[in-house]
């Protein structure tokens, strides 16, 4: 009698704990446009700014962590959020979708680094792909180890192996995180697990645009995670060049989008 009552109670704590696991996304702070001159619009449904300047219009939409959880079919693979042994999912990075379309009848040429000034003046570039494939995989004998940030972490998660403060490499104008050095651990992947992450990254983030007149560019912005501190940003696609015909030198102009932060939980 107590063996027959004892597996369906194993049956239901199983499915307890599965449950318990399943992936809910967390979201501490909500991201919004602000309205800044006559040449934008506003999405408001989005959150999306466009900026339209001499034929050349850029949006950009903020994502929150069901749309970054949505990048991807398997959670484990997702390099731009962090799951918990209890199945919270939280954003690694501050994420914006960028998109442009150019309207000119000229060659338009777009850096691929992105640049965010807070309120405070600090300013930070966004990451190249070259980051993310310095922690992305590191071998040490038949182990790949794959470093991710995260920004709190006091207790012991059996999702993830060790943590440990480790500096990285650092493209030119990019600095370390606000809050100084940045919090590290590591999990062990397989090696096919290693290049699906490499290659979710290689197919979604921004890398750079040279458009020839009606084309288009899609992909995305990845900063550091926002200070809760910081109320509003702004975030700048600079040095957008303009090849106009019979002329030597391009024609450089900026877009500018302004953003405010609400944090919802502290």
């Amino acid at each position: 009698m107590a063996r027959r009552l004892a597996l369906p109670l194993l049956a239901v704590i199983v499915v307890l704990s599965l449950a318990g696991c399943a992936a809910k996304p967390q979201i501490t702070t909500l991201i919004e446009p602000i309205p800044t001159g006559k040449e934008l619009r506003v999405d408001e449904r989005t959150g999306a700014i466009t900026v339209e300047k001499n034929d050349i219009a850029i949006t950009v939409r903020p994502l929150d962590t069901r749309e970054l959880m949505a990048l991807t079919d398997d959670i484990d693979i997702n390099p731009y959020v962090e799951k918990s042994f209890w199945g919270k999912v939280k954003p690694l990075y501050a994420v914006f979708d960028l998109s442009i379309h150019s309207k000119s009848r000229n060659k338009v040429v777009v850096d691929p680094i992105a640049q965010l000034i807070t309120e405070n003046g600090d300013q930070y570039a966004s990451l190249p792909y070259e980051y993310f494939k310095d922690i992305l995989g590191t071998v040490y004998g038949r182990k790949v180890i794959v470093y991710v940030p995260v920004r709190y972490r006091w207790w012991y998660d059996p999702y993830w192996d060790v943590w440990y403060y480790r500096p990285y490499w650092r493209p030119w104008g990019y600095r370390y995180p606000w809050h100084g050095w940045p919090y590290y651990c590591t999990r062990t992947v397989s090696y096919d697990e290693l290049r699906a992450l490499r290659a979710v990254v290689r197919d979604t983030i921004f890398d750079g645009a040279k458009l020839f007149p009606g084309a288009r560019r899609h992909g995305l912005l990845v900063f550091e995670l926002i200070p809760e501190d910081v109320s509003e940003f702004r975030l700048i696609i600079p040095e957008v060049r303009i090849y106009r015909r019979g002329r030597e030198r391009p024609q450089r102009i900026d877009f500018q989008f302004h953003f405010r932060q609400r944090v919802l939980v502290r």
